[in-house]
């Protein structure tokens, strides 16, 4: 009996991380804005405010109607 709790225990804590990484990866998702995303906002006005990273590589963009920051990587020239 008490492998059998042993192993719904293993099961039940494999699936917690499971969860917990399909949780962060998706999150990062909703983090991120490709280039033409931005400027496709831009032109549309929907950019409240972009700050540019110390590397130039990078951006961080607050979208009006977003209370999440977006990164952009911006591409070389």
């Amino acid at each position: 009996m008490k492998k059998g709790i042993k192993k719904v225990a293993m099961w039940l804590i494999l699936l917690i991380i499971f969860i917990m990484v399909i949780s962060a990866i998706s999150g990062n998702m909703y983090k991120k804005m490709s280039y033409s995303e931005l400027l496709t906002n831009i032109q549309n006005e929907k950019v409240e405010s972009i700050q540019i990273g110390d590397d130039n590589k990078t951006a961080s963009v607050k979208l009006k109607d977003d209370d999440v920051e977006k990164t952009v990587t911006i591409p070389s020239i």
